[in-house]
């Protein structure tokens, strides 16, 4: 495996960065956009942004501060498992990952490799799910965005969960 452990903080005083995040089928990915560029400035340092890298998922992140922004990156609903799933410990908040990592801008860093973590889908409640097939519970779950959330446990980012709007039709293979 290639997941790394890498340290974080959470603030549940800040406020999720507003936007859409939204899922394409055809081009069997993830977008994030934000609602106010003024915003995204705001939490940003002007340093440049980087990304946790899960499989072909990016978290962005601000270089400067550390700070997960949103979720973006391909992601082909043909590999999604069927499941319920739906966050129980939801809080919006501010995620910072940090130290010992420096963050490089443009430059990803890898959590964990293609096919590493699993991904589930919920028809009825709308949310995908990804995270490594036997992780525990999430400790902690952090809406970061709009539809966006970060999973923890212990020392280790534990899940990502999304709920995108689908701007095509869900097929019936989804």
């Amino acid at each position: 495996m290639n997941e790394k452990s890498i340290p974080y903080t959470i603030f549940l005083d800040g406020d999720p960065l507003s936007g859409c995040l939204v899922y394409s089928e055809k081009e069997y990915s993830f977008r994030f956009d934000n609602a106010d560029e003024v915003e995204l400035a705001a939490r940003t340092t002007g340093q440049g942004r980087s990304s946790l890298e899960i499989d072909t998922l990016q978290i962005e992140v601000d270089t400067g501060s550390g700070e997960a922004l949103f979720v973006w990156g391909f992601h082909s609903y043909l590999i999604w498992l069927d499941g319920q799933c739906e966050p129980d410990r939801l809080k919006p908040g501010v995620v910072r990952f940090g130290a010992p990592f420096e963050f490089q801008r443009g430059v990803a860093i890898g959590i964990a490799g293609i096919g590493e973590w699993a991904t589930i889908y919920d028809h009825v409640s709308g949310w995908v799910h990804v995270r490594p097939p036997e992780a525990p519970v999430d400790e902690h779950q952090v809406l970061i965005a709009s539809g966006t959330a970060l999973g923890f446990c212990g020392q280790s980012l534990n899940s990502i969960w999304l709920h995108p709007e689908f701007i095509e039709p869900r097929s019936s293979t989804m």
